[in-house]
């Protein structure tokens, strides 16, 4: 698996073992379980890849705000959402817990380190030096990790976090005393996923982000003064020599002309990819999430099939599990026409099975 971990084998003393498994005294398979990552690399794109282990821990998302005190959902009926904190279109913000509420997520990312140095390592292993902690909270507690991997021995490796623009906000005066260690050691830190969705004031308010385009101009600036200051070391949202690419959703059910004018002004002023897959990004409306309910609420936006196949496609280019979705129409007939000539267009430019798509 991506995140290498196995059940732990136990003898057989006792009468209720099956398979030779026995019931873990823990309810979590991540407290049950012992890394092991000897995995290898068959082929050279795989080495190519070098996908990052996925390190497990803690939580990816803290939940704010809630949508219940979002004016955006007065009146709509939420009873079937799994929770309405977060971001609305998330189908669960916060997350399950992985392990229980007394174990240090410091400690089990430690296992999974020292299991993927001694289980992973050499030329073809599955530990090519990337890691993806995925635990919000261990963002917070970024200096504890690189602290973690200088004890470890661990030798310069790639550590991606996916915090909320805030949260990095909030962070920059201890992550501005982190870096010089950081560079130090050799490592680096990327920021993997990152939203900021939308730069319309309506489509943000139904997304119930609570991020401002102030915010992310700030947290730019900062990056961009971190990365001429320590080269290769803080980077945002992109491999090297990339453009930028935000977490963006641009089409709604909702979108109208307004906004898509409003998206590109601002997108252009901060120097978005001219041809970026921004430009495409479509909502994924999950079952059981505030937005759904909003959708249901507000009308014949939620459909049987997508009426236009382009939706679809532009959700399967960005990797999303469109068959989980509930497909919708666009309410503004205007913005639908706008989206289907874009999409086109921008599947002929790719070219190759996205042009093929849509042919004849």
């Amino acid at each position: 698996s991506k995140s290498g971990i196995r059940p732990r084998r136990l003898s057989r003393e006792r009468g209720d073992q099956q398979l030779g498994l026995e019931a873990p005294e823990s309810p979590f398979l991540i407290e049950a379980s012992e890394p092991d990552y000897d995995a290898q690399m068959v082929n050279e794109a795989a080495r190519w890849r070098a996908s990052p282990l996925t390190l497990l821990s803690g939580f990816s998302c803290t939940g704010r705000p809630s949508a219940a005190d979002n004016p955006a959902f007065r009146g709509v009926d939420m009873g079937d959402c799994r929770v309405v904190t977060g971001c609305t279109f998330c189908g669960g913000s916060p997350p399950p817990a992985i392990h229980g509420r007394g174990v240090d997520s410091l400690s089990l990312v430690a296992r999974q380190l020292r299991a993927a140095l001694a289980t992973g390592r050499g030329p073809d292993g599955r530990d090519r030096g990337h890691y993806d902690l995925l635990d919000l909270g261990l963002f917070t507690r970024a200096d504890e990790v690189f602290a973690l991997a200088e004890e470890l021995g661990l030798p310069p490796a790639t550590f991606y976090f996916s915090p909320r623009i805030d949260d990095v906000l909030a962070a920059a005066a201890s992550l501005e005393a982190l870096l010089p260690r950081v560079a130090a050691a050799g490592h680096r830190m990327r920021m993997l996923v990152m939203g900021l969705e939308n730069f319309s004031p309506s489509e943000l308010e139904r997304f119930n982000k609570g991020i401002t385009p102030a915010q992310v101009d700030e947290l730019s600036s900062l990056a961009a003064d971190w990365g001429r200051r320590y080269p290769g070391v803080f980077q945002l949202l992109q491999e090297d020599d990339e453009e930028v690419e935000w977490g963006f959703i641009l089409w709604t059910p909702w979108t109208t002309l307004a906004d898509v004018r409003a998206n590109v002004e601002a997108a252009r002023a901060r120097r978005f990819a001219r041809e970026g897959w921004w430009l495409v990004s479509a909502l994924l409306v999950l079952r059981a999430t505030p937005l759904s309910s909003l959708a249901r609420h507000d009308g014949d936006l939620l459909a049987p099939t997508y009426g236009d196949p382009a939706i679809a496609h532009a959700l399967s280019w960005a990797l999303e599990d469109v068959h989980a979705s509930q497909p919708w129409r666009f309410r503004d007939a205007r913005a639908a026409d706008v989206f289907a000539l874009i999409a086109r267009a921008f599947a002929a430019r790719k070219g190759g099975a996205h042009a093929d798509c849509f042919a004849g």
